[in-house]
């Protein structure tokens, strides 16, 4: 009594700004859970209420990490073992023992170099025969770094052969004293040792010189399990921190609070709030359930530990501990591991620091309080629709207790249009019968479609005769189906070809609602039809995938997310333990996704397999196969072994592989090509169209691509000698030496960095800055080819990677460098936290291009043009993607040429080429007109009825003039869809 009266207190002087905390809480925030606010869903058998909001909130200083290790090798237990040093030519390497300096034992190992520039360094190394083979260990040595310049890393390789079984370290730092330094390795079955190499280097471009220290080398297996849990503090220091977020970001610490200013350093933390049991759920089970975590999670209800949460969320039942119509107290204690000891298996330790911490940490996604019947209930449910036949089909099991056979039970279904009923149907399942199988034809259904995203809710009801057993809570859904025919793509039965891009949720607010509708209205207002979201769901992220997909249910877009990817167990696929886990998270992300209609296709094992001839064009027919046993048909097997799995989940979706090439149901590329002659671009899909035999989508695009603007050594790309200028002339001439800005050539200085010898990389400028000769010769490249490409067919798409819509102005001072806007502070409705979706703190700017379409984050806001420019590529952009499109092409099969030099009285052949990529037939009005200085050499006019995904030509012939100098004869078009213009670029003979 004593305790929650304290509680009570604590929630009112919350309420009006009386706990210190910093920084202070601001006007209008409380921690109080008000069910009135609560956003809420309620059957007639369960109820599922958000306790989203702001919670309170204190660091767990009496916990450390468990970790549990296992040592297969010390020096301590090789005493004579020596590392081994090659010689080298053109370089010195020398090796001493040093008892002056030591972690251990008697003296450590001292290496000293000298290496060449460019030089692949491996020549000092440790072989440890015997490790187990086939799991998850630790090399583990303290190094003590004197490096002048050059980076060095460690490496572990099979000890026969390192071509497919290496592993590295992160990047040692320098003169930081003595560090131990880790390396994730597995062994292959058959290997009998393992290969340390270190110090490694792959051919630092300044070359290495110093001085390296190792000391205490062994390898180990760790096991980093979860906390066992401990019960809640006692204390009052409680602060506040909203739910969902990352306690990196913002909370309210109480003054007293230890981890006070260190929340980036903090490893374990309560959350804590009271809610009101509902009365009517007497009866029910309870539950709370947590979306999303990090990155594990115990549930403490009234003081009681209740059970655990992975990071990937679940539920868990309070039943046992609350009294329905009375107030529950809820603890929530969060650990936030290493994601690659979350899941060791899957990942391991980044070789850089930065990319060792968790993105986030803490309550990352939804929370619901949820009631559900106790006894004979139902699971999820599955709506599936197929066009053809307007049937509806609604798949759900039944759970009963396992010793409880199902009786003979009825079921209703009813689909909603707002509040009307439109659509009932039911029927009975036999006894003993685990699952529901509803099915009806709808003749008179809306279809969902991306002209017109039509959604229905959908209820399903369990009876024992009149009586409900139980009552699914509403479930929204679009009637649509999407398919793939041969090359091309079918949503509805209409062909469609996607305009594609991407999108990252992985920065500052970009997984919050807010920013996710803003961006996708941007998207599909800029004429964008398809989007996938890039990156993988793995610890210390944000789940964006939800609010993602239930915008693009309702604004009509087509979507694709990534429910897991096989590409760091490929080679393990088939021990039943990897297989097992790997396949419970695809079946995590496929189950709960599965009723969205925009989500149409699965996509996967991104970059897995990009191999050395998927861009080429005579290949892209998909034909090609791998030798067997190499590792592209090792890789191939595993992909189409992941894919058919999550088919067999979903099978009313395709899959693809990201940037794969042939493997799996879309030939899907990265395709960055570098400076190929325009024409040649423009013929690049010719195999594909006339040969191959599914669609082709290129994931990401770009020729040129932002780093083709520098030397070309692959070794160390993005970190070569900027050329842009000279590059730029390929496709610009003259024109790029106009454009080249001021500070272009002090970047070139500041980019070179003498002490290393190296350049650094030149991505941030590039890419951000977006300068005008990368902007125009880019634009140039998609000017000439995209027109092109939609002619031959593709159905996939073109994802223009590095999608700079618009560029960095304003200078940094003192720097080459331009400045971003600063963060936008983002007012919080604090009466309205208690509703699904993360609400951010503020608005976070992205610098400038990104592979995804970053500038449509903008607010729109006229403080922005002071930082931003648009790009030519952002104006000419949209016209090129636009569902009705035009332009003047070459004769009959020869359209894609481009011709443009004829002499007197030469026959000359064009033609007018006109797409439709709406979701209806089109009939165009179309005429053109040849004409030399003014004079009328030809002309035509027709009405060309296209269907939906298709072209038209009309041909166009006459004979060139007779002149007695060169001349110019110009060709235009009209083209009138309805009272639609579409604009058409006039052509230029002589």
């Amino acid at each position: 009594m004593y305790k929650r009266l304290c509680l009570v207190i604590l929630s009112i002087f919350a309420a009006h700004g009386l706990v210190a905390t910093t920084p202070p809480l601001p006007p209008g925030a409380y921690a109080e859970w008000d069910s009135a606010k609560a956003w809420q869903q309620h059957s007639a058998t369960r109820g599922k209420i958000c306790i989203n909001g702001l919670w309170q909130f204190c660091s767990e200083p009496r916990l450390q990490p468990e970790e549990k290790v296992t040592t297969f090798y010390s020096e301590d237990s090789a005493p004579n073992a020596a590392w081994e040093i090659a010689s080298m030519p053109n370089a010195t390497i020398t090796g001493s023992r040093d008892s002056s300096r030591k972690t251990h034992g008697e003296a450590s190992t001292r290496i000293e170099l000298n290496v060449p520039p460019a030089t692949n360094f491996f020549h000092v190394t440790h072989i440890i025969p015997g490790i187990p083979t086939g799991v998850k260990l630790i090399a583990r040595v303290d190094v003590w770094s004197e490096m002048e310049y050059g980076d060095i890393y460690i490496e572990v390789q099979d000890s026969r052969a390192y071509t497919y079984h290496a592993s590295a370290g992160p990047i040692i730092p320098r003169k930081a004293g003595w560090q131990t330094i880790e390396c994730d390795f597995m062994l292959p079955n058959d290997s009998p040792g393992a290969k340390i190499l270190l110090p490694r280097s792959q051919g630092a471009t300044s070359g290495l010189k110093g001085q390296v220290w190792l000391d205490n080398l062994r390898i180990v297996q760790i096991e980093h399990l979860p906390s066992p849990g401990i019960a809640p503090p006692s204390a009052d220091a409680w602060g506040f921190c909203k739910v969902p977020a990352s306690w990196y970001d913002r909370a309210y610490w109480h003054d007293d609070d230890p981890a006070r200013g260190k929340g980036n350093k903090l490893r374990f933390a309560w959350y804590r709030r009271d809610v009101t049991i509902p009365a009517d759920w007497a009866g029910r089970q309870v539950s709370i359930r947590l979306d999303r975590v990090a990155t594990d999670a115990r549930v403490y209800c009234n003081g009681k530990d209740a059970g655990a949460v992975p990071f990937m969320g679940g539920s868990v039942d309070i039943t046992p501990w609350v009294e329905f119509g009375k107030t529950a107290s809820i603890a929530i204690l969060v650990e936030a591991r290493d994601s690659w000891r979350v899941m060791p298996d899957f990942f391991i330790k980044p070789k850089h620091a930065w990319a060792q911490r968790l993105g986030a940490a803490g309550i990352l996604g939804d929370v619901f309080l949820q009631a559900e019947p106790t006894a004979t209930r139902l699971g999820p449910c599955r709506i599936i629709t197929t066009v053809a036949d307007r049937r509806l089909r609604v798949q759900a099991p039944i759970v009963t207790a396992a010793d409880t056979p199902a009786a003979e039970l009825s079921w209703r279904c009813d689909v909603h249009d707002g509040d009307r009923v439109v659509k009932s149907f039911s029927g009975k399942t036999p006894a003993g019968a685990r699952e529901i199988i509803a099915q009806s034809e709808w003749p008179e259904v809306e279809l969902w479609d991306i002209d017109h995203p039509k959604l229905y809710t959908l209820s399903l009801t369990l009876l024992d005769r009149d009586r409900i057993l139980d009552q699914s809570l509403p479930q929204r859904f679009g009637f649509r189906d999407f398919v793939i025919r041969g090359k091309y793509f079918y949503l509805n039965g209409v062909k469609i070809n996607l305009a594609s891009c991407s999108y990252w949720t992985r920065k500052g607010n970009w997984h919050t609602p807010a920013a996710i509708r803003h961006w996708l209205k941007g998207a599909k207002d800029a004429g964008y039809t398809f989007v996938y979201v890039a990156g993988i769901d793995v610890p210390g992220l944000f789940p964006a995938n939800k609010p993602f997909l239930e915008a693009c249910d309702e604004l009509g877009i087509l979507a694709a997310i990534t429910p897991a990817a096989v590409n760091q167990v490929y080679r393990r696929l088939d021990d039943p333990a990897i297989w097992e886990q790997w396949t419970k998270l695809a079946g995590i992300c496929v189950n709960e996704h599965i009723n969205h209609p925009s989500l149409v296709l699965w996509r996967m094992n991104m970059n897995m397999q990009c191999y050395a001839q998927d861009q080429n064009p005579l290949l892209l027919d998909g034909k090609m196969d791998f030798e067997p046993g190499s590792q592209g048909a090792l890789r191939e097997e595993a992909m189409l072994k992941s894919n058919a799995y999550v088919r067999s989940l979903d099978p009313t979706r395709h899959t693809y592989n990201h940037a794969c090439g042939k493997t799996g149901e879309i030939y899907n590329l990265n395709n960055y090509l570098g400076w190929p002659e325009i024409q040649d671009h423009r013929e690049w899909l010719r195999v594909w169209a006339t040969q191959g035999d599914k669609p082709l989508y290129m994931a990401e695009q770009a020729t040129p691509y932002p780093g083709d603007f520098q030397m070309r050594d692959p070794a160390v790309w993005w970190a070569n000698e900027p050329v842009m200028t000279e590059y730029g002339a390929i496709a610009l001439g003259e024109k790029s030496y106009e454009l080249e800005e001021h500070d272009y050539v002090d970047y070139i200085s500041e980019c070179w960095r003498p002490k290393e010898r190296k350049w650094g990389s030149s991505y941030g400028y590039f890419c951000n800055h977006y300068p005008p000769i990368l902007d125009e010769a880019a634009t140039l490249y998609y000017e000439e080819t995209l027109p092109a490409w939609r002619t031959w067919g593709i159905s996939g798409g073109v994802n223009a990677w590095e999608n700079a819509w618009r560029r960095l102005i304003k200078p940094k001072p003192n720097s080459v460098f331009r400045v971003t806007p600063p963060n936008l502070p983002l007012d919080t409705d604090w009466a309205n936290l208690q509703r699904p979706g993360a609400v951010a703190d503020e608005w976070v700017y992205d610098a400038g291009g990104g592979g995804e379409i970053r500038s449509l984050f903008d607010l729109g806001r006229p403080e922005e043009k002071e930082y931003y420019a648009p790009t030519r590529r952002g104006k000419v952009f949209p016209t090129l993607i636009a569902p009705l499109f035009a332009y003047l092409g070459g004769p009959d099969e020869l359209w894609y040429t481009q011709d443009h030099a004829f002499r007197s009285g030469e026959s000359i052949g064009k033609s007018l080429i006109v797409i439709n990529d709406r979701r209806q037939a089109q009939s165009f009005q179309v005429s053109w007109q040849a004409s030399l200085d003014g004079r009328v050499l030809a002309s035509d006019k027709a009405t060309l009825d296209i269907p939906p995904a298709e072209t038209a030509h009309l041909q166009i012939r006459f004979a060139a003039p007779a002149v007695t100098a060169r001349s110019v004869i110009h060709i235009t078009a009209k083209v009138l869809a309805g009272k639609d213009n579409v604009p058409v670029k006039p052509m230029i003979l002589q």
